[in-house]
Parts: structure tokens; C-alpha cells; sequence
């Protein structure tokens, strides 16, 4: 087994951090992988994903992809707009992975990624527990609401894109939890001063993402009306992911996003 370990891990750093975690896995049995084979993996992944943020061909990516965003291209209304982690960060924790730990990287690069789902998931709940407090509209089930995010009958107004990491900017993140009390954690024995920390290694992720949302509402609607609205969207998304932030560990601070020395966003309706 171990030399099945050290095959997947090699000698130099994997093309792809998500394939290469993904391979590791399937090369391990039901136990798990040692710590010292696990820590080595996750080197690994850390050296392929920044060694990505620094390629070429991912930056080539990126600007094609901010292209097929800006007003002058794009085939209906939209903006963008990039924020940097404030901490760490960690998505797609609950992913099955034997590592114990999972995290949600882009499967074509290797690379720390935002998806579009977990951001309207995050959004839409911060509106409904926040804005909707000082307007009946923004609550869930009311006009605003519905017609940012939809309902289970029709689809919202706003599209909410994948966050991409912009090139250089952060990367993975050797990180760490100690959970101090396992036994009263699953329910077997009382928390006591002689229980023994068990230490577990993950990953996580820092850097700046780029926002993408667009619009596809009616097409008629006024041009201004539009703007005004996916304005309105950027401000939501902006307090949402400042205050609430998005991912796992929100709790102890992890996935907030906003600019190094910004105040934390309010959690009312902006006026």
C-alpha cells in the first residue's frame, strides 16, 4: 500500500491539486492514510495549486473568461467585482474524501474556486434574514425576493456565475482542527480534563475572487432599471459574504470576504 502512496505522490508537485487529491484517495483503504503520507499529499497539492496560479494557461483562462463578462461582449447585462479573503476559507468541506477533509477546487485547473450556487444559497438567505427584516419584499416570498432568486417554479432574474481566484493571488493553505473532546463529540463519554486532542490536518484556501452576476430578466425592462438592480445584487453579495461569509467554519471566522481594512459590512437594506 504505501508504495501505491508514494507512486501517486512522486517526487515533483502534481499538474492538478483536485485530481491529484482525488487519485490519492482511491489509493487508500478504509483506515485512511497515515499522517506523515497525508501531510505529504497535501505539500503536494499546495505546491501544484500555486505553481497553477502562476501558469500561463490558467491566466489566459481567467482574462478570457472576465472578456465574456464585460458590457461590451457579453450577450446580456452584467458585473463583476473582486474580493480578497479576509482569513481562510473553505468550501465543499462535507465532499466525500477519505482525507477527512475535503475542499472544492476547479476541476479543469486545480485551482480554489467559488461556485455560483453556494453563492445565490448564501445570499439568499442573508437577504431573507436581514433585508427582509426592514422590507416585507426582500423576506423569502416576497416580489424582491422572488424576483432576484426565484422560486421552485420559475428561475430568478440574477445569474449567479463561479467565483474564479484571480492568478497570483492566494492559493491553498496547510490548516489545522482540534477537536479537544472527541468522546462527548459522538455521544460516548462525558468531556473531561483527560481526554487526548486529536489534531486533524485540512486544507483551506486565501486569495482575491473575481464576481460574476448578469441579468436574465425581461428584455424590455429599462437599460437603467437593470443596472439598478444587479447594483443592488453586488451591494447584497458584498454584505453577505462580509458578514455572514460562505462555506464551512463560518462560525469561527472562515469565508468572509471583504478589502483589507474595510469595516464590516451593516446587515439592513442599504438605503
Amino acid at each position: 500500500m504505501r508504495e501505491a502512496i508514494q507512486k501517486l505522490i512522486g517526487n515533483g508537485p502534481p499538474s492538478n491539486a483536485g485530481l491529484f487529491l482525488a487519485h490519492y484517495a482511491e489509493g487508500m483503504n478504509a483506515q485512511g492514510p497515515a499522517s506523515a503520507d497525508r501531510g505529504e499529499a497535501q505539500k503536494k497539492a499546495i505546491e501544484a495549486c500555486n505553481k497553477a496560479l502562476l501558469d500561463p494557461f490558467y491566466k489566459a483562462a481567467f482574462d478570457r473568461r472576465c472578456r465574456a463578462f464585460t458590457n461590451g461582449s457579453a450577450k446580456t447585462p452584467c458585473t463583476s467585482f473582486d474580493l480578497p479573503t479576509a482569513g481562510r476559507m473553505l468550501i465543499g468541506a462535507g465532499s466525500e474524501n477519505l482525507l477527512e477533509v475535503s475542499i472544492r477546487l476547479s476541476h479543469s485547473y486545480g485551482v480554489p474556486l467559488i461556485p455560483g450556487t453556494a453563492i445565490k444559497g448564501v445570499t439568499s438567505h442573508y437577504c431573507h434574514d436581514y433585508w427582509g427584516t426592514t422590507d416585507p419584499q426582500f423576506a423569502r416570498g416576497g416580489q424582491y425576493h422572488n424576483l432576484l432568486f426565484g422560486t421552485t417554479d420559475d428561475s430568478g432574474t440574477i445569474a449567479f456565475h463561479d467565483a474564479w481566484i484571480k492568478p497570483g493571488s492566494g492559493g491553498l493553505v496547510a490548516d489545522i482542527i482540534t477537536p479537544h473532546h472527541p468522546g462527548w463529540q459522538d455521544g460516548t463519554t462525558p468531556p473531561s480534563d483527560f481526554d487526548s486532542p486529536v489534531p486533524v490536518s485540512f486544507l483551506s484556501a486565501t486569495g482575491t475572487f473575481s464576481f460574476f452576476i448578469s441579468w436574465h430578466g425581461p428584455a424590455g425592462l429599462d437599460a437603467a432599471k437593470v443596472e439598478k438592480w444587479l447594483k443592488l445584487t453586488k451591494t447584497l453579495i458584498q454584505q453577505t459574504l462580509g458578514t455572514a461569509g460562505v462555506g464551512a467554519k463560518t462560525n469561527s471566522g472562515y469565508g468572509r470576504l471583504a478589502p483589507s481594512g474595510s469595516t464590516t459590512p451593516g446587515r439592513g437594506r442599504p438605503l
